[in-house]
Parts: structure tokens; C-alpha cells; sequence
């Protein structure tokens, strides 16, 4: 590659100018980054939702689920298939392949569902991608100073507010809570119909038929046809309740019904600091730029702030710029000490200068890579690589520059000097350089989760250093001769420590045996620290927000569970750390998957001074329910990611699965650093089953779809129309009240209508009983199933999975029963043997590379022994840091590998050229290590400071960098100062020989 340096000292000018361009280049593409807190991890998933309102759990697996189900699984690339069918509702969760692109699997699914006839009554199935984009980027509240302004609340959110934010670029999607339904509720008195002697049967289908309009036809009007319009169309509530029911007597609608809209129809309630408010939870689409539309739907929110309190309880986009600049500050400050550090060996402000402008340089050239050739966002993971990679992208340009500089100690700077002495290390940079691509390579043979995550993480290392290889054999010479032409440069001078290592390195070479023996019993020695390092998949960062979800029983009144939940807010608001809090009652908020009317969430912001895992015990316990049958979470945001339990129990027999998942939930709960511990099981609930007598039931001219229809709706409201016009229509329900059905003998005396008028009761038709039936029904393909979750609190994760496996080992469960672990388990288990195979291939890869440069085996082989030394001082630095092994770590120790083969490359790359000059290997061992000590020492330093601010491990960024860093930094100290003796012995050792046949030859002569 010697012609691009022959190159840029011909150009010095063009040189100059290109510095200029992609510096400008690499700032327009750096602003023009989509910005993102992660790359989307989220496997290909799809969930289907349904709700068939009224039904029981076993009505909707055999009327809803199994149709569903038997028509999704025909889609290609499915991987599993999981369903719940619970009273209502019935959820499909579909898992496709990794590679499948989830958006065209979605078409799929919609077309397929259009073509499953569903019973009545079923609502429209929500299709719905599982990902991080279902979560929302924003979480607002709305109140009004005069709470009694609840109408005018209502219309500016309604009519104002979200149109407004559903017409932002980006916005995929606008969830409110708290605000009533768009709805005129009809509440019928069934003793004032009795009284009257209607039935619900009249009254429905005079709804029915006077809320009409149509069109008929057309009219000739003189020369011209004119559409006629024959309308009945109710448009306002007073005159709805003036409606004629019947004319003799007349009999008006409010007569026998109170009519209502507005709050009294709500199914949700939402507080913000105690005060009554609507909750708004705003979406993004796929392909959105977080933080530009974030700021845009700010801008809009804020435009309503005349009109109404508008509080941001949590900004997405405010997270990602505060992480991102966390990882720039450090970056920034890496590359400050990568300078100090040059400065102090070179002692020379101009060529410290030329070798650090490689960081600048090589980072604007990786994101301009990066936004042309590839669809990665700037995200933590790009950023990270871009920290980590800075020590490493000033490496080659040390080398250079050192080179350089040594050769002017006694030469004066020409063209053919600095080309010289660029080709003289041009090798082993890169070779060095290649080498450490090479190791991220099988990178992309991993799939899953770790492949999704570090892929780009990798990929910009990679160009970073395709970048610093450029600019170190261009920009680095060219600068070289430009700038540093004023007489000779001061020798450099370090007597002591050359003469202390070349000591140690004579020593060393005549005394292999000890120092090889030394070597291997600390390598295994470092082995057992490993045993005693907790083990985690992903470290989790600390933030400032916390969540709680409340679930009472099923069944308990809105009523009742808004009580519960003013209780709990008023003890979480006084809390000191507390800076806002947000419940939403009635109805689940962030991801609007499952149901959640007997739940209450809230999303609480603390002060950023508060501790947020002391936060939470304080919390824990503080809240207390006053149901004794209430369950209540407590949770802060970074605890809703990595450290899952999640096991799945499967068997032929329900009954069994129960049993075995019983037993394991206790056992799994008596484990301390377990919390959030449940099941899928859901006790069997009392169910009133109706069976039509159908000689009975046509007796009275009725059929059983007729007595359904009679009867359903002292159940629930049913949608009987539409009222207004224009824009501005609202539903119409329908429901009856005014009799007691707490109990199967009242139900029984349940009052219908015969076709002739005549009343009836159900008993007069049906036989009535009482059974219990489960209220939700699991299935894995065909297997029945149960899951239990949870979440792991201490920090040795896989220590915790161990517990939760021996425990389970240990149980009597039933025969036929199967137990599969899947959540931080199974990322664990996959993480070791993924990584483990990466690096293993990795340093195939590396031998493989190195062969090729050096064409030759041995001298690789040797090179490859500095390896090991590695692991002493990474495993070493993980205990002292207290920092877990985690899938950050093993990425570092992947990186080490390219890192610390760069040093050894350098060293022999040197001793190679001595022998070809004609040097015994002896003498070129000893000459080489001498000559290339300063710049192994610059480089490993360099890297070392580089990494020092993200080995902290605090603040934003700290997810992936701190766990990485102390890995990288511990190996590097090791291997560098082992591999300055190490590397030469082995050399020397597999070139036996010749080492003995030239030493004979010396002492003869």
C-alpha cells in the first residue's frame, strides 16, 4: 500500500483539500443521523387481538382462537404459534423467523384475518408488531386549573389536541386515558317498562328504525334530477330522549330510561400529581427519526399551553440525546488522555498533533461509511463503537509517526525518508489492522439478540479502523513532511527503562523454562476468578423513572379500584424524591397489549438526585393495598429489560401444568432476589350457563338467538347506532338496569317478552346453573400451557437461574409434565456458547490473516500467545471493578484479541526485517524489542486512556461501555508487559534450530 503514501507526499495540497471535505462531509452526515437509544432488537413477532365481548374463555378458543389459529399457522416462516383465549378477549402471538421482515409478515396476517368469518358481536382483530416501537416516546398529561371544566377538557383533546399530534410526521399513533368514550349511554329501567308495558324488544327497534337515514332515490324537479334523502337521524340528546316510543298513550324515551354522556360513561380515569387529567401516550413509526419528531410533537403540545396544563412526564428523545452525549463526553475525554499520552512519549507538540488528528479524521470518514453504505441509526451502540474505537484508531498513526520521528532523530526530513519509513511499519499496521477487522467478522454469524445488538456496534468499529489505516498511511505522512522540516528532532531518550527491559528480555530469552511456567500457573491462577465473577447478560443502567401496576380481582368495579389507587398515589406523591406522578385507572398504559380493567399503572418521575433502586424499596415498603387480594408491582424503567425469569410449562393435562405450576411459582418466590414472580394461571371463575329449552322458547316465539339478544344486554352495553352527523357522530348504547341478578334463582326471574308482548322469565324458557369454567385457555401449537415470570434483583444473574433450576430439579411434578426456560436463562446459555464460538473463530480468523502476511506459520503461532496473557489481566479487572461478566464483556474480550495480536505483530514485524538484514535471531529479538518498545508502549497506553472514562461506568452510556472498557483495559496492561517477554521467547523457542545453530556459530567464531 505503499503507493497511496507516494501518493499523498506528490499531493500534499489534494491531501489538504480532501481533509477539508470529509471533515465536512463527516459533519453533514453526522447532523443528518436518524437518532435512536438502540437498534431495534426486537425478534419478528406479531400479536393479534381480539375481543368478542360477553363471551366466556371457552366460547372464544372454540369461536375466535382455533378458527384463527388454524389459518395464521398456513403463513410461511411462522416458528411458533401461542394463544390465550381468556372471558372477552382472545390474543394470537405469532413468532416468525429472525430474518423475516416483519412488516410483510403483517400484511400477511391482515389478509389472512379478512378472510376468517367471525361470530357476531367479535370485535375487529388488532393486529399489532411486537417491538420497541409499540412503546411509547412520550408520556403527557392534560388538566385544567377549574377541575369543573371536564366538558371543555374533554372536546380540546378530543377535537384538538390529538388530530393535531396525529398529523406530526412520525407519529404512528395517539393512545388516550381518561377521557370518556365518545358515547350516549341508554340506561332502561326494566320496572318502568314493566310499569309501561313496553318491551326491550319494541324499544330497540324503534331505535333502530327512527335513527335512520337514507337515500331512496332521485326526484325530476323541473329540468334536473335531485337525489332523495328520507332522514330520521337523531342529533342531539335532548332530542333523543324525547323520542316517541309510542303514540297511544304517547310514551317518550326519558320515561322509562335515563340517558347520560360524558364522564359518566368513562372506563378510564387518569390523575396527574392527584388532579383529575387525560393521559396521552404518543407512538412513532418504524422509520421515524426519534428526537425530530419528538420535538415536533413538543412544538405542538405547547401550542395548547394557554388552554390547558400540559406536562411531559417522559420524552424518549430527551433519554437519547442524554446518552448519546454522555458517550461523546467520554469519547471526547478518551481522546484527550490518547493525546497526553503521545505528547509524553514523543515530546513533540507537532508530531503529537499529526498523530491525533487521526481521531477526528477517522470518526467523521466512519459516520459518513456508515450513513452511505448501511441502514444503522446513531444509536448507544454506534456511538460506543466510536469510544472504544478511538484508542485504537490513533494506533497506526502512532506507529507511523513514531517511526518517522525516530528516523529524523538522525536523517533530515525528505519525501523518500517519510516514505521510508511509512512503508518500513506499513506492514504490520496493516496487518494489525486487518487483524482486529478480521476479529468482528464472526460477528455477523450471530443471530438473535446479540446479533441484532452488537452488528452495528462492530460494524463501526470496522470502519473506524479502515478509516485510521487511511489515514495513517496518507494524511499522517504527508503531515509528517510537511510540518516537521526544521533540523533534526531531539533524540529520544528513555536509557533506564530500554536498559531495564533489554535486561529483562536477555534474561527471559536464556531462561525460557521459568518464564513459560511463570506465564501458565498465573493463566491458571486468573481461571477461578471467573467462577467468582456474577454473570449477567446485559448490565443495567439506572434511570430516573419508575413504574407500579395495581391488579385487583377480576370483576372489581372501577369504583373500587379508583379508591385503591388515590390511596397508594397520595403515599407515592409524598414521597421527597418524587417529582411527578401519573395513574392511569382502568386501563393498561405503554404497550395496550392484554386487559386491564381491573388495573391500575403509573409512571413516576423522580428528582435527579433521587437513588432509583432505593426509591423503589422505599416504595415496596411504604404501599400497601387495603384489598388483601390486590397485587402490586414496583419496578424502575432499566428493571423492565434484561434480568427476566420466564419459564414455560407444558403437558397433555391441564390439571397437571396447574400442579407442576403452582409448585414452581412458591418455589421460584422463596428465592430472595427474585420479585414480580406470577403465572398464567387464572383460578376458575363462576360461570351462569344458560341452556335454551327449544319447545319452551318456541312456545313463546322466540329462537335462542332472539332470547340472547333479549338477555345480553342486562349484561353489558350494546351498540345499537350512531347519533349526530357529520364528523361529530356518537355511539349509541343500549343496556337495561333495575334488576338483581346476584344470584341464579334472581336470574332466573330475569323479565323477557314473548313475540306477543306477553312477559316471561328465563326460567319460563331456560334452564339455569351455575359452573365453573377457566378463565383463560393457553395453548403452545397444541399443547396446553402455563408461563411464570418474573424478574431477578441481584446482580449475579446466572447464580440466580442456577437456584431456580436446582429447585425445580428437585420437585415431584407429574409425569408428562415439560419445563423450557427462556428468558435471561436462555440469554445467558445462548450469549456463552454464541460468543464463545465467535472468539474462537475469531482467533482462527487472526492466525489466518497473520499467515498470510507473514507467509509463514511459526511466527503467527507465537504472536498467538500473547492471547492468554489477556485473560489474566481482564478476568483480574472484572473482580477488582466488581463489574459482572456480561455480554459487554465478552464483547471486550473479542475485541482484545484483535488489540493485543496488534503489539505482538508490530514487535515481529520488526524482528523479521532485522533477520532479513542479516541479524541472528537473537540479536534481532533484542533490537527489535528495544526499538519497538516505545510504540508498543504509546499504543497500549493510548487505547488504555482512551477507555478510562468509559470504565467508570456512570451516567448515560454506561449499559454497553463500562463492562467492555474494564475487560479491554485489564487485558491490555497484562498482555502488553507479558508480551514484550513472552512473545520473543516463544519466537525464539519455535525457531529452536536455527537460534541454536547461529548461537554455535558465534561462539566458534
Amino acid at each position: 500500500m505503499s503507493w497511496l503514501t507516494r501518493f499523498s507526499l506528490k499531493n500534499i495540497i489534494a491531501v489538504f483539500i480532501l481533509i477539508f471535505l470529509v471533515a465536512g462531509l463527516g459533519t453533514y452526515t453526522g447532523l443528518s443521523f436518524k437518532q435512536e437509544a438502540f437498534p431495534d432488537i426486537s425478534e419478528p413477532r406479531i400479536i393479534v387481538q381480539t375481543p368478542f365481548p360477553g363471551a366466556s374463555s371457552q366460547q372464544v378458543e372454540d369461536q375466535v382462537t382455533r378458527p384463527m389459529k388454524q389459518n395464521l399457522e398456513q403463513i410461511e416462516g411462522l416458528k411458533r404459534i401461542q394463544t390465550q383465549s381468556s372471558i372477552n378477549f382472545s390474543v394470537v402471538d405469532l413468532y416468525f423467523d429472525d430474518k423475516a421482515d416483519v412488516n410483510e409478515k403483517k400484511a400477511l396476517v391482515e389478509e389472512t384475518l379478512n378472510s376468517i368469518s367471525l361470530p357476531e358481536g367479535t370485535g375487529n382483530p388488532e393486529v399489532i408488531t411486537a417491538s420497541l416501537d409499540n412503546f411509547p416516546v412520550i408520556y403527557a398529561a392534560i388538566t385544567l386549573q377549574d377541575q369543573q371544566q371536564g366538558d371543555k377538557l374533554r372536546s380540546l383533546v378530543r377535537d384538538q389536541v390529538i388530530p393535531s399530534l396525529e398529523r406530526v410526521e412520525g407519529v404512528s399513533k395517539v393512545d388516550s386515558a381518561g377521557l370518556a368514550p365518545n358515547s350516549v349511554t341508554i340506561d332502561l329501567d326494566i320496572n318502568k317498562m314493566k310499569k309501561k308495558g313496553i318491551s326491550l324488544q319494541e324499544i330497540s327497534q324503534q331505535l333502530k328504525s327512527m335513527n335512520q337515514s337514507m337515500a331512496i332515490g332521485s326526484l325530476q324537479v323541473k329540468d334536473e334530477k335531485q337525489p332523495l334523502v328520507v332522514t330520521g337521524k337523531i342529533e342531539s340528546v335532548e332530542e333523543l330522549k324525547n323520542l316517541v316510543l309510542r303514540t297511544q298513550p304517547e310514551l317518550k324515551l326519558k320515561e322509562v330510561a335515563e340517558i347520560t354522556k360524558g364522564d359518566r360513561n368513562r372506563e378510564s380515569l387518569s390523575y396527574f400529581q392527584g388532579k383529575p387529567s387525560i393521559s396521552l401516550t404518543i407512538h412513532k413509526t418504524t422509520d421515524a427519526n426519534t428526537v425530530e419528531m419528538t420535538k415536533e410533537v413538543q412544538k405542538t403540545l405547547d401550542s395548547f399551553e394557554d388552554e390547558a396544563g400540559i406536562d411531559v412526564l417522559y420524552n424518549d428523545a430527551q433519554e437519547i440525546e442524554r446518552s448519546i452525549q454522555g458517550v461523546l463526553e467520554k469519547g471526547l475525554l478518551g481522546a484527550l488522555l490518547a493525546a497526553i499520552v503521545v505528547m509524553l512519549f514523543l515530546r513533540n507538540l507537532r508530531a503529537t498533533l499529526i498523530a491525533i488528528i487521526s481521531i477526528p479524521l477517522s470518526i467523521l470518514v466512519t459516520l459518513s461509511l456508515i450513513k452511505y453504505f448501511t441502514d444503522i441509526t446513531l444509536n448507544i451502540m454506534t456511538l460506543s463503537g466510536m469510544t472504544v474505537a478511538v484508542g485504537r484508531v490513533v494506533d497506526d498513526s502512532i506507529v507511523v509517526i513514531e517511526n518517522i520521528a525516530r528516523r529524523l532523530q538522525k536523517e533530515r526530513v525528505s519525501k523518500e525518508l517519510v516514505l521510508d519509513a511509512t512503508k518500513e511499519v506499513g506492514r504490520a499496521i496493516t496487518s494489525s489492522t486487518i487483524t482486529t477487522i478480521a476479529v468482528f467478522l464472526p460477528l455477523t454469524l450471530v443471530s438473535g439478540l446479540i446479533g441484532k445488538m452488537f452488528v452495528p456496534f462492530g460494524l463501526t468499529v470496522v470502519f473506524a479502523l479502515l478509516a485510521s489505516l487511511l489515514v495513517s498511511i496518507t494524511v499522517v505522512p504527508a503531515l509528517a513532511y510537511l510540518f516537521m522540516r526544521r533540523g533534526l528532532l531531539k533524540e529520544y531518550r528513555a536509557p533506564k527503562l530500554n536498559a531495564l527491559y533489554g535486561k529483562s528480555l536477555k534474561w527471559s530469552l536464556n531462561h525460557k523454562g521459568v518464564v513459560l511456567t511463570l506465564s501458565l500457573v498465573l493463566f491458571l491462577a486468573s481461571l477461578p476468578l471467573a467462577g467468582i465473577t456474577p454473570f449477567t447478560f446485559m448490565p443495567e443502567q439506572e434511570e430516573k423513572y419508575v413504574q407500579a401496576r395495581l391488579e385487583m380481582p377480576e370483576g372489581s368495579s372501577l369504583e373500587m379500584l379508583d379508591k385503591e389507587a388515590k390511596q397508594l398515589d397520595d403515599i407515592i406523591r409524598g414521597l421527597d424524591e418524587v417529582k411527578y406522578s401519573q395513574v392511569v385507572v382502568g386501563e393498561r398504559i405503554g404497550d395496550g397489549l392484554g386487559d386491564s380493567s381491573n388495573q391500575a399503572d403509573w409512571m413516576i418521575r423522580l428528582k435527579s438526585s433521587a437513588d432509583t433502586a432505593a426509591v423503589v424499596d422505599t416504595l415496596k415498603e411504604k404501599l400497601k393495598p387495603d384489598s388483601k387480594d390486590a397485587k402490586l408491582d414496583i419496578f424502575d424503567m432499566a428493571g423492565t429489560g434484561y434480568a427476566k425469569i420466564d419459564i414455560t410449562v407444558k403437558g397433555t393435562n391441564t390439571q397437571d401444568i396447574k400442579v407442576a405450576t403452582e409448585k414452581i411459582t412458591s418455589e421460584i418466590e422463596a428465592i430472595q432476589e427474585t420479585e414480580k414472580v406470577e403465572n398464567t394461571l387464572v383460578a376458575d371463575v363462576k360461570t351462569l350457563e344458560v341452556n335454551i329449552r327449544p319447545k319452551d322458547a318456541l312456545a313463546n316465539g322466540l329462537t335462542t338467538m332472539h332470547a340472547a339478544e333479549s338477555i345480553q344486554p342486562f349484561l353489558s352495553k350494546q351498540k345499537i347506532g350512531e347519533m349526530g352527523e357529520g364528523g361529530q357522530t356518537e355511539d349509541l348504547l343500549l343496556q337495561v338496569t333495575g334488576h338483581s341478578m346476584d344470584s341464579v334463582k334472581e336470574f332466573g326471574k330475569l323479565p323477557l317478552f314473548s313475540a306477543d308482548g306477553k312477559e316471561i322469565e328465563v326460567k319460563d324458557i331456560a334452564d339455569v346453573k351455575e359452573i365453573d369454567q377457566p378463565s383463560s385457555i393457553q395453548y403452545d401449537g397444541e399443547e396446553p400451557y402455563a408461563t411464570i415470570t418474573g424478574a431477578i434483583s441481584g446482580e449475579d444473574v446466572s447464580a440466580v437461574n442456577g437456584q431456580i433450576r436446582d429447585k425445580i430439579d428437585k420437585l415431584s411434578l407429574p409425569d408428562g409434565v415439560k419445563i423450557e426456560y427462556g428468558g435471561s436463562d436462555e440469554q445467558i446459555q445462548k450469549m456463552v456458547t454464541d460468543m464463545g464460538i465467535a472468539i474462537l473463530v475469531a482467533i482462527g480468523v487472526v492466525y489466518l490473516v497473520m499467515v498470510v502476511t507473514f507467509s509463514e506459520g511459526r511466527a503467527p503461532f507465537a504472536i498467538l500467545f500473547s492471547l492468554p496473557l489477556a485473560v489474566i489481566g481482564a478476568l483480574g479487572a472484572v473482580v477488582l471493578t466488581s463489574q459482572p461478566i456480561s455480554l459487554s464483556s465478552m464483547i471486550g474480550m473479542l475485541m482484545l484479541i484483535g488489540i493485543v495480536v496488534t503489539n505482538a505483530i508490530v514487535l515481529i514485524d520488526r524482528v523479521q526485517q532485522q533477520i532479513n538484514k542479516g541479524l541472528t535471531i537473537r540479536d534481532a529479538l533484542l533490537e527489535a524489542g528495544t526499538t519497538r518498545l516505545r510504540p508498543i508502549l504509546m499504543t497500549a497506553l493510548a487505547t488504555i486512556g482512551a477507555l478510562i472514562p468509559l470504565s467508570f461506568g456512570v451516567g448515560s452510556g454506561a449499559l454497553v461501555s463500562a463492562g467492555l472498557a474494564v475487560v479491554v483495559i485489564g487485558g491490555l496492561i497484562t498482555s502488553t508487559l507479558l508480551t514484550l517477554l513472552i512473545v520473543p521467547v516463544m519466537y525464539e523457542l519455535l525457531h529452536r534450530k536455527e537460534a541454536k545453530r547461529q548461537r554455535s556459530q558465534s561462539h566458534s567464531a
